[in-house]
């Protein structure tokens, strides 16, 4: 028996879901091929001997949803991300706008935790 499920296509089954680079906890999909939630379960068993993914095993473990702080970085970040990398395009001016608009907040929080907290 083989397992070919990607990284990405395996944590749904243990609540931590992704957009491109961040994770966040949400619902477990139940929708998933028979047997993922056990390799699932052995894959965040070999996260623990990594201390790199220890957070990554504390967001598995955690039953609560991630904080909106941290969701709303996330999210800016993301955003900034695909307009300065992915499918937003700058000669569009709805993605331009978008992307823009993306990056000034980020920047703009950044800005202020780095001179104020």
């Amino acid at each position: 028996m083989t397992f070919d499920l990607t990284i990405h296509q395996t944590l749904p089954a243990l609540g931590v879901h992704t957009t491109g680079c961040c994770f966040y906890r949400g619902a477990v999909n139940t929708d998933l091929p028979a047997g993922t939630t056990v390799y699932a379960n052995r894959m965040v068993a070999r996260f623990r001997d990594s201390p790199p993914l220890a957070e990554l095993v504390h967001m598995i473990e955690s039953p609560e949803p991630t904080d909106l702080a941290s969701d709303v970085v996330e999210t800016l970040y993301n955003v900034r991300n695909v307009a300065m990398h992915g499918s937003l395009d700058f000669l569009n001016e709805q993605g331009n706008a978008a992307a823009r608009a993306g990056y000034d907040l980020l920047d703009s929080l950044i800005r202020d935790i780095r001179d104020r907290w």
